[in-house]
């Protein structure tokens, strides 16, 4: 009791401590029964320097350092390089089902190698052609293949002009430096964290903290055009080193089911009226240069999975498996649809 009567702001202070540790336990407690995803999915526990499990599936991390197998560097078979980002790398349908695994068991004659990570927030300038550049001839690759994500469309990172850099971005770098660790260990912080997330998408953010530019095409168009045409530049560097080119363009899911359109939009997530109807797409695949192959994997999903109204919401995409909206991840169905089309539809996306 001297103690309380000689320190009594000291005194307030610790209980007030207490009781927000209180209730941040109990809040822990109530949320592992209210919870319905997994807040872990997008994380991983190492089992070996190699392995990275997640809840979707084992993702391979080889002696170069790439998410992908051990490479064979003595095999005679013409080499395709495959960069991109989270789709990629296979974020919701694990190692051996990813589009780049399937389709190097589609086709044997040739060996295919996942760069995810290179392009991860897609083709910025200079640097990430160089990094191509240099990937093609450290493993002599005959052809690079680029899978975007739509959210890959970003304006130019250019010095002295901080298009990339807002409030927001650095908000969100910030809570990614020293709180995510958190993620997928504490109920509280994960629902937390989504429902921030879910809050940004709704105010039509991304989840890199920019602008969906994707979402507003028509409002966007220049941002789009300029998108592709770095990627035009990509191509033109790829082609002086005798090095054929083909990047393939992933859809959103409410651009492929008409159940998830309306749930998302149910959940407050905008968009204009023409993204559902693919005017993203058409305005890169028609800004792309006609030196190189672009593929629109939205046709491949309408043409193999049929009348968009069928297709149901998490049927294709990851959805709400883990802590956030994800409606551009494709589960094991999606990258198959995708390696189906790419097989059938365009071949030539994937010839040396």
């Amino acid at each position: 009791m001297s103690f309380i009567r000689k320190h009594p702001r000291l005194t307030l202070v610790a209980i007030q401590a207490l009781i927000l540790v209180a209730l941040a336990l109990a809040a822990e407690l109530v949320l592992r029964f209210l919870v319905s995803y997994r807040i872990d999915y997008y994380t991983y526990v190492s089992t070996s320097s190699s392995v990275l499990k997640y809840p979707y599936g084992d993702i391979f991390v080889n002696s170069h350092g790439y998410p992908d197998v051990e490479w064979d560097l003595t095999d005679r078979r013409a080499r395709i390089g495959v960069i991109g980002d989270s789709v990629t790398w296979g974020v919701g349908a694990g190692a051996g089902y990813r589009y780049t695994d399937l389709l190097a068991k589609r086709f044997l004659d040739r060996a295919f190698f996942n760069f995810s990570g290179v392009g991860q927030n897609g083709i910025e300038g200079d640097e990430d052609i160089e990094e191509v550049l240099g990937l093609v001839r450290r493993y002599g690759l005959k052809k690079v293949v680029y899978g975007m994500n739509l959210n890959d469309i970003l304006p130019p990172n250019e010095p002295g002009k901080p298009a990339r850099h807002t409030f927001v971005t650095e908000a969100m770098d910030f809570a990614t430096e020293y709180f995510d660790y958190l993620r997928g260990r504490s109920y509280l912080y994960t629902t937390l964290r989504t429902q921030v997330k879910v809050a940004l998408l709704r105010l039509g953010y991304e989840m890199h903290g920019l602008e969906a530019f994707e979402l507003m095409p028509s409002k966007n168009e220049k941002v789009i055009r300029d998108t592709a045409g770095r990627i035009n530049a990509l191509a033109r560097a790829l082609g002086r080193e005798g090095v054929g080119f083909c990047v393939v363009v992933f859809p959103y899911e409410m651009q492929i089911s008409a159940e998830a359109a309306k749930t998302y939009a149910g959940l407050g997530i905008k968009w204009e009226a023409a993204f559902e109807n693919g005017l993203t797409q058409k305005i890169l695949m028609s800004s792309f240069d006609r030196s190189f192959t672009a593929v629109d994997v939205l046709d491949g999903f309408r043409k193999i999975v049929g009348d968009t109204k069928a297709a149901r919401v998490g049927e294709y995409f990851v959805y709400n498996k883990g802590d956030k909206l994800d409606w551009n991840h494709p589960n094991r169905a999606g990258h198959r649809v995708i390696a189906d089309y790419l097989a059938t539809a365009a071949p030539e996306c994937v010839k040396p």
